[in-house]
């Protein structure tokens, strides 16, 4: 039985499959291009979870005409909604900023979820999870093909008396032609 939210979702859903599978044959996106990937994505999960979830993005700069390699962001937001929301009620909070400073693009990706501290513990604790991982060995990779600076930092906001993740990114990036 259909509810009348179905042929949304598989529209949303082939939406982002049909980025997913454009994007992996390419070395860049548009930036513009991400974010609305990304912004997919959550409406699909917040369907998903049947529970309020907001993403707000804020940008500083004109940053339309810049190309990021695909696929770099969406794993700190996915860990947000499989990790940090875990067990919590009420609005859950996503907050992508994007920032030009001194010709390094940052991104800076926040949660209100539990934070890293009070995650409950992996079976294998001492490793870092595989999409921070992997994603630390790319921006290493695009540091040198982009000719930019590229780096990931994750912390608990616990230490600035608030509640959740946030990530840090300088992500190496382009100009569109």
């Amino acid at each position: 039985q259909q509810s009348p939210e179905t042929p949304d979702v598989v529209m949303q859903l082939s939406e982002l499959m049909r980025y997913q599978l454009e994007s992996a044959k390419k070395n860049t996106v548009l930036l513009k291009k991400e974010l609305e990937f990304i912004e997919n994505y959550l409406l699909l999960e917040e369907k998903r979870l049947s529970e309020r979830c907001h993403l707000e993005f804020l940008i500083k700069g004109d940053l339309s005409n810049l190309r990021i390699a695909p696929m770099l962001l969406i794993p700190f937001v996915e860990n947000a909604i499989e990790h940090a929301f875990v067990g919590q009620k009420g609005t859950k909070n996503i907050d992508i900023q994007l920032t030009l400073i001194n010709k390094l693009l940052h991104c800076t990706i926040t949660d209100n979820g539990i934070g890293l501290n009070a995650a409950p513990p992996r079976k294998n604790d001492h490793k870092n999870s595989l999409s921070t991982t992997i994603t630390q060995e790319r921006l290493q990779i695009l540091s040198k093909d982009f000719q930019m600076k590229g780096t990931v930092k994750i912390e608990d906001r616990s230490k600035y008396q608030e509640k959740g993740t946030k990530v840090k990114i300088i992500i190496p990036y382009k100009f569109s032609a």
